[in-house]
């Protein structure tokens, strides 16, 4: 089943409904102790759930928000984890959810999809000091491929998304965890999913692009202001795009790489640089290679590193299954142009990065190709480090279990939480796994 379409880019979800059908519920659930460095902490749960033609969903009412507040051998032993949380308990199988870490260290899961066409409106929050994931209020509308993003106040903005029975989304919902209360921010356009959205330095978070349904993609820009509780226009792109990655710069601007529009390429550049105080764009120089699907994060001398995902003139001239890239090339801000890093030793699309405590970037799981035909031997097992200081990937550690669209964040202890996401063929399991790795 494939939702909103952009002819050879975009893809709201990899799952092909039409080449499988069950008549059926298996679930399987199977327990087992895993010791490695990467450390699983909940019972395995995979669920195969026939299509059903509608989802439940939640009354929308809105109400005013409260006002708050070169690849080298794996690492050594010593690695290991030297605790593990002592409460064991299964999150809901969800993919192409979000993962937030909230300011008291617990981590908010929301969304996601749990079968082909069944999107969750659940909300849990993981509690790494026990092990233990606890559902808390449900949002009003069931999503995935949302966005959210944690405010300086405390709460939390979930933008867009989309679901079987409504399609792309037009609104957003922020989550106060003070009063687990979520509360309806209405919006006066979509951005449904592929969009970015970036918190900058004022507290504001700007919205760029997305896929809107239909084969269309947005230019559409907003900004969310929380102080009001309430969003505006910005300064709108030249042409569609989505797919694309952002990252906030030390100056305070934003960079937006990569993406594509209907057409393919869009208007105005690879990459772009949005500046706050002139609400105004400005292109970069052109990227090493024009990626749409990639990650990124932001280094500890300023700099931007993109990785993986799927170049996007193979979407422009060639059929599908898409083969994702290993190649990461680095943002310099000096320079406002693009430099080729180290390789990734498996491609990755679907994938995690997460910046660590010292610097290094990690990135786990994804597929070798995009868009179908997966299969258990194409996903990326290994988990990877870039080393800053030497422009290389070390292979560090391998999961157990690898798919697409999980969910990732660094915790405050310096571990990293991975939930979530599909495998399988065609990538119809999806999962309930949590795991914590210890660089």
């Amino acid at each position: 089943m494939t939702t909103v379409i952009v002819p050879t880019i975009i893809k709201e979800t990899q799952i092909v409904e039409a080449t499988r059908i069950v008549q059926e519920t298996h679930i399987v659930q199977q327990t087992r102790i895993v010791i490695a460095e990467v450390t699983r902490i909940v019972q395995e749960t995979i669920i195969i759930l026939p299509a059903p033609t509608t989802i439940p969903t939640a009354g929308v009412t809105a109400a005013p928000v409260p006002a708050p507040t070169a690849v080298g051998a794996p690492f050594p032993s010593a690695k290991i984890p030297t605790a593990q949380p002592s409460g064991i308990a299964p999150m809901l199988p969800r993919a192409q959810h979000t993962a937030t870490l909230l300011s008291d260290g617990r981590v908010l899961l929301v969304g996601g999809s749990i079968s082909p066409n069944v999107q969750l409106a659940d909300v849990e929050i993981f509690d790494p000091a026990t092990g233990i994931s606890t559902q808390v209020a449900a949002l009003h509308t069931a999503r995935h491929g949302h966005t959210a993003t944690l405010l300086i106040d405390g709460r939390v903005l979930v933008v867009g998304g989309y679901n079987h029975s409504q399609g792309s989304l037009s609104d957003s919902e922020v989550y106060d965890p003070s009063a687990d209360v979520w509360t309806v921010v209405p919006m006066q356009a979509s951005h449904g999913v592929e969009h970015t959205a970036t918190l900058m330095k004022d507290g504001r978070v700007l919205v760029v692009g997305g896929a809107v349904g239909n084969g269309l993609i947005t230019n559409r820009v907003d900004i969310f202001d929380p102080q009001i509780n309430s969003w505006y226009i910005a300064m709108p792109l030249e042409s569609g795009r989505a797919s694309q990655t952002a990252q906030l710069l030390e100056d305070g601007r934003v960079l937006v790489a990569g993406g594509g529009d209907v057409s393919g390429f869009p208007a105005g550049g690879d990459a772009l640089v949005y500046d706050p105080p002139t609400d105004s764009w400005t292109a970069t120089g052109p990227m090493v290679y024009p990626r749409i699907f990639s990650k990124s994060v932001r280094l500890s001398d300023g700099s931007v590193l993109v990785v993986g995902g799927i170049n996007l003139e193979d979407t422009l001239y060639g059929n599908p299954p898409h083969n994702a890239l290993t190649s990461a090339e680095i943002y310099v801000t000096t320079l406002n142009g693009w430099e080729a890093t180290g390789d990734l030793s498996q491609a990755r699309y679907g994938h995690v990065m997460i910046l660590l405590q010292d610097g290094r970037a990690l990135v786990a799981g994804g597929a070798r190709i995009g868009d179908c035909c997966w299969t258990n031997n194409l996903y990326s097992y290994e988990v990877e480090e870039y080393d800053p200081q030497t422009c290389l990937w070390e292979a560090v550690e391998e999961l157990p279990r690898a798919g697409v669209y999980s969910a990732g964040v660094l915790l405050p202890d310096g571990r990293v939480f991975i939930s979530g996401g599909e495998t399988g063929l065609y990538g119809t399991n999806f999962l309930s796994d949590i795991w914590l790795y210890t660089p």
